[in-house]
Order: C-alpha cells, then sequence, then structure tokens
C-alpha cells in the first residue's frame, strides 16, 4: 500500500525530457512499483512516485533511486535529491516549486553539462609514522624518552599530531591540485580511515583529464595514501 506522501527524485527544468520508460520507483516488489511521473510547476519540475508506506534504505530501494537519477542526469541537468526526500502532499511540492523557482533554475543552470566527481583519500598509517620520524619535535620525543609509559604516551600523541599535519597538507596539496580543474569543490561527510572526502563538479567532457589529474597525484605521493575517484555522476554534493 502506497503512503501518503510524494517521493522526490530530483528536480528538473519544465523542458527537460523526462524520459521515464521502464523505471519503477522505490518500494517496488517483483515487476510492480510505484510509476515514475513529474510534477511541472512554471519552468520547473519535480520527478516523483508515490511514497512507499514504509520507508527503508534497503540497497533494492537505494539502487532504484540511483538508477532514477542516472537515467535523468543522463538526459539533462538534474538537482538529485538524497534517497529518502518525501513532500507531504503534491500540493505541499507545487508551492515548494512555485517558491523556490528562481533558486532552482540558478542551480540547474550551474550544473548542466557537468557532474559530480568524489575523491577519497585513505592514508597508509603505518608508512606515514615511518616518514614524520625525521620530524624534529619526533626526534626530541624520542631523545628524551626514558622508556616509561608517561614518556611513551607522550612520545604517541607528539608522533599523531605529526602525522595529521602532515596528512593536512599532503591534503591541501591535493585540494590545490584539482581545484582548478572544477566549477565548485564540497567537503564531504566524514569517512572511516579516510583522510579526505572531496566532491567536484567537473564539465562531463573533462571528467576523463580529471580522473587522469587525480591518477597523477596518487603516483606523486607514493605509498603514503591511497586514492580513490568516483564519478562522474549525478551532482549530489552541489544541489544546496
Amino acid at each position: 500500500m502506497a503512503g501518503t506522501g510524494i517521493y522526490v527524485y530530483g528536480i528538473v527544468g519544465a523542458d527537460h525530457p523526462c524520459r521515464l520508460d521502464g523505471l519503477s520507483g522505490v518500494g517496488a516488489t517483483g515487476t510492480t512499483g510505484a510509476a515514475v511521473r513529474r510534477v511541472a510547476v512554471g519552468s520547473t519540475a519535480a520527478v516523483v512516485s508515490a511514497a512507499p508506506a514504509e520507508l527503508l534504505a534497503k540497497r533494492r530501494d537505494l539502487l532504484t533511486h540511483q538508477r532514477v537519477m542516472e537515467a535523468l542526469w543522463e538526459q539533462a541537468a538534474v538537482l538529485p535529491m538524497r534517497f529518502g526526500v518525501v513532500a507531504p502532499s503534491e500540493d505541499r511540492l507545487r508551492a515548494e516549486l512555485s517558491g523556490a523557482q528562481p533558486r532552482y533554475l540558478a542551480l540547474l543552470a550551474e550544473v548542466a553539462g557537468r557532474g559530480e566527481m568524489n575523491v577519497k583519500v585513505f592514508q597508509e598509517e603505518e608508512m606515514l609514522v615511518e616518514r614524520v620520524s625525521t620530524d624534529p619535535a619526533v626526534r626530541r620525543a624520542i631523545g628524551a624518552s626514558r622508556g616509561n609509559y608517561l614518556d611513551q604516551v607522550r612520545l604517541g600523541e607528539i608522533v599523531a599530531t605529526a602525522v595529521q599535519r602532515l596528512a593536512a597538507a599532503d591534503g591541501e596539496r591535493i585540494l590545490r591540485a584539482l581545484t582548478p580543474l572544477a566549477a565548485r569543490v564540497a567537503r564531504g561527510p566524514q569517512v572511516e580511515g579516510c583522510a579526505m572526502n572531496l566532491s567536484f563538479l567537473v564539465d562531463v567532457g573533462w571528467a576523463g583529464a580529471f580522473a587522469e589529474a587525480v591518477k597523477g597525484i596518487g603516483a606523486d605521493l607514493g605509498l603514503l595514501y591511497r586514492i580513490r575517484v568516483t564519478g562522474p555522476m549525478p551532482p549530489y554534493s552541489f544541489t544546496g
């Protein structure tokens, strides 16, 4: 049974092709699912389906949301919503589209022809610890250590600070190198084991060159970090 709300996938311009054939909405069971449609108001439209009675972040529904978003993005500019956005009613949704139309149109113009490239930098702790062994503060702490418990704790704190300082400096190098290749940059949420999580809004035609630039940075940094680049994909981090 469908819920009373309207599940929202994203915002598009009224002239977006919105080819939705073959797409089912979240909450699909087997081969059946809520129809994906658009709700147009003036120069913008929302792509929606009926919200399921129970909305959970199941893998099936996450992939359904992703498929709809990628299909829309491949056709024209879209402001993608994160999974789980539900409007209480179609009337409320129409009111939102009407009231925020200038902002949505400005954002659509900004992301047109562009996609998101996500860069995650994972630090190799052991390699970084070895590298900071020549740091003056670390060398002084090693020289002053008498090997007791408190000295070992203090040494550990100094090494950790030196590693953080080095990782931050390398992170700024990566950011400075990639920023000129992007229209915008957004910092992503903290990820366990990840020293840096950044998203870049990049012209789709430059996505390959951007990935190559990331690869080159990884080669320069050597074994200290693992860098993972994902994209291009719908600009989730740049929808405002």
